[in-house]
């Protein structure tokens, strides 16, 4: 072996086994390390929650530092488009529907507003909703509660023939309060989406929902935590006259399927979460013309698979179901015993980043429960750009227009039945932002300036 080869060698059999111990000692270390460090920031372990903070604060302090404070703004809020150029605009005098417009959504700063405007956007009434003023305690929530640590949301509204408005804090509770905004009561139940009355019996459908944190035997295959929705029938004084599962509904009537389209296992029927995601509970109304559906029918809108469902309240027995005509739609309503009117949101956005731009658009549809044809009623276009990702709402008028809220947008405006635009309206929030809207309803001719007149005047002695 040569000189230098020996050298080597020697100096390679002369290290320390104590020094290749504790090389190997800490490379094993550093190992179990980097595997701890994955295993924490997965599944949120110490120290994760505490580096997270402490990363949070010092990303705050360097802002601060730069200036660079802005937040992004919450999804509740749009850049105002163009065409956005006033609040209100009637472009149709003579084919606009008589009556004024209540309308819910948020102003700046993420306060939830319901409001009674012209069709000049001139203020005639506003409630004063602040949930921690209306509902200040709502004990029947865990204090951690993801509905109490956001801004409350009103979704599902309707007004009554005194002045009352009866609403959702969406998630939190149902409430009734008068013309002077003060609380006639409260339903502690996590009410959300819907709230429509029964103008035979004064009764309030409302949608319901119950979160289960640990698994039912009634329903196998749901993982916790998974959402059960309900049917609830209120009365006027704000009680429960009955709780309809729809889990039930659909199992009474042989559709349990419908209760797995969100499974993908090629294996397993394993589902969790939001998989029905009910959007609308409607009642058939008893004066509306009868045919497959009359009154006691009960109309729900089923997002998350695309399926509208009618039932009948009475013997909880199915008499219609279509699936997959529309995609992840809202507020379908009843046109009359044979047709249904759908909000079909026809949402293809790849994800909410591109959802308020590109060539997708939203459509009101009908729906013939004889021949399960659909028509389309008014559908966006590039010269008239209507899309909302999720939410909406739609009314037909008693002149046969349509009253259309494109939530997202924060637009509402009112269609002939020639599809020409009527009236519109725009939730201008400062000069560069539009706010979200629940909903826009025209309220009948007889809710006048006078009548409001007199109940303003009702409060103002009150005080």
């Amino acid at each position: 072996m040569s000189n230098p080869l020996k050298s080597l060698f020697r100096r390679l059999t002369s290290i320390d086994a104590d020094k290749l111990a504790k090389g190997a000692f800490l490379a094993s270390a550093a190992i179990a390390l980097w595997g701890y460090g994955v295993a924490a920031a997965e599944l949120r372990l110490f120290p994760y929650p505490q580096i997270k903070n402490i990363a949070s604060q010092a990303r705050r302090g360097v802002a601060s530092l730069t200036g660079a404070t802005k937040q992004k703004p919450h999804w509740w809020y749009q850049p105002r488009p163009a065409r956005a150029v006033s609040q209100t605009r009637t472009l149709l005098p003579g084919a606009v529907n008589p009556g004024y417009v209540l309308v819910s959504g948020f102003d700046a700063g993420n306060k939830a507003f319901i409001k009674i405007i012209d069709n000049d956007g001139a203020e005639i009434h506003r409630w004063k909703v602040d949930r921690r003023k209306l509902w200040p305690n709502p004990s029947h929530l865990a204090k951690n509660s993801g509905a109490l640590r956001k801004p409350a949301e009103i979704h599902g509204l309707t007004f009554l023939e005194n002045g009352d408005v009866v609403f959702n804090f969406e998630e939190i509770g149902l409430l009734r309060v008068n013309y002077c905004s003060e609380v006639i009561w409260r339903l502690p139940y996590k009410t959300h989406h819907s709230v429509e009355l029964d103008r035979r019996t004064g009764n309030f459908f409302v949608g319901g929902l119950i979160t289960h944190k640990e698994a039912d035997d009634r329903y196998p295959n749901y993982k916790p935590p998974f959402d059960e929705f309900t049917v609830l029938e209120v009365s006027p004084a704000g009680k429960i006259i009955n709780e309809t599962p729809i889990f039930d509904i659909l199992m009474r009537n042989n559709l349990d399927g419908l209760m797995y389209l969100s499974s993908t296992d090629n294996w397993a029927t394993v589902v969790s979460g939001d998989t029905l995601h009910a959007n609308d509970v409607e009642p058939f109304q008893a004066d509306m013309p009868a045919g497959v559906f009359s009154y006691g029918d009960i109309l729900l809108s089923m997002r998350n698979i695309n399926t509208v469902l009618v039932y009948n309240r009475f013997d909880k027995t199915v008499k219609y179901v279509s699936t997959g005509a529309v995609i992840r739609q809202h507020d379908a309503d009843f046109l009359d015993g044979d047709t249904i009117s759908i909000f079909d949101n026809n949402n293809l956005a790849a994800n909410d980043n591109d959802a308020m731009q590109g060539d997708n658009h939203s459509r009101i549809v009908m729906l013939d429960a004889r021949t399960n044809e659909i028509s389309v009623a008014f559908e966006g276009t590039d010269d008239f750009p209507f899309f909302s990702n999720i939410m909406g709402r739609q009314e037909r008028l008693p002149n046969g227009s349509l009253m259309i809220t494109s939530a997202r947008e924060g637009h509402a405006f009112e269609v002939t039945p020639d599809r020409r635009v009527a009236w519109e309206y725009y939730n201008l929030v400062g000069d560069d932002q539009i706010g979200l809207i629940n909903a826009a309803r025209r309220l009948p001719r007889n809710f006048n300036k006078a009548y409001f007149d007199k109940l303003d005047g009702q409060c103002a002695a009150k005080r």
